[in-house]
């Protein structure tokens, strides 16, 4: 094959790159329009039912898309999809409502990556702050640190004030690639399926799982499985929240 041969192999693929790339963007196009429908369809639902529109974000509904496009394209890799995938729901629950997220420093990183370019979070000067300003506001998302021997906010979510604000996402969520921080909101989680959860108990009490943070008075476990059950609050155990992986 000659040198001119190549080049005019290699404009043919570039072309045929160029036309696939249009391809992508006018898809994206199209699933943007169906999603705003989606959200237009939820606002007259809601206001039939002379009901308010809840928080928009659904936890359960992203890592479910992200499993499925894994498991129909398995090829096309874990942290692409996660990248590409995250970016696009992001854009649009944005588009939808707006949207918040608090971080501090040390999630921001994982913060910007989990929400795309849609999303800016605020970065609070501390753990303690953050949780304090996602608790004052209900359509909110909070990112920190996954919890460990130097992290031990999760201390706060043990006090009355603070209980609302659940543990409904890791970032990243897929295989092989440990969580870098917790997402968590003013919603209930929902079991999704390769669930982990986290659980606060009374130092003195074992439960089958690992312990990844300690303070004076309790343990915070990790356990496979979703177990809200687990929770008994007036005996000083406490569901935090829970996970998924894709």
């Amino acid at each position: 094959m000659t040198d001119k041969q190549d080049e005019t192999d290699i404009a043919l693929l570039r072309a045929r790159i160029d036309e696939i790339d249009a391809e992508i963007a006018h898809l994206l196009v199209r699933r943007t329009e169906i999603a705003q429908k989606v959200a237009f369809s939820k606002i007259q639902d809601a206001k039939l039912a002379n009901i308010e529109l809840g928080f928009g974000w659904r936890p359960k509904r992203e890592v479910e898309i992200i499993r499925e496009i894994l498991r129909r394209e398995p090829t096309l890799g874990r942290r692409l999809s996660y990248m590409v995938w995250r970016a696009m729901i992001t854009r649009n629950l944005a588009n939808q409502a707006p949207m918040e997220v608090v971080c501090v420093e040390s999630s921001n990183a994982a913060s910007r990556m989990g929400f795309g370019a849609a999303v800016v979070p605020q970065i609070a000067p501390d753990c303690d702050s953050a949780i304090k300003i996602a608790s004052e506001k209900e359509n909110m998302i909070l990112s920190l640190p996954f919890p460990d021997a130097n992290q031990d906010w999760w201390q706060k979510l043990l006090l009355p004030e603070y209980q609302a604000l659940k543990i409904n996402m890791a970032l990243p969520h897929i295989e092989d690639v440990c969580p870098e921080a917790l997402c968590l909101a003013k919603i209930t989680p929902l079991e999704t399926g390769n669930d982990y959860s986290l659980i606060a108990a009374p130092a003195a009490k074992n439960i089958a799982g690992e312990v990844i943070s300690k303070s004076s008075s309790h343990n915070l476990w990790l356990l496979k499985g979703f177990h809200e059950t687990l929770a008994d609050n007036a005996n000083g155990v406490y569901f935090l929240g829970a996970y998924s992986i894709a």
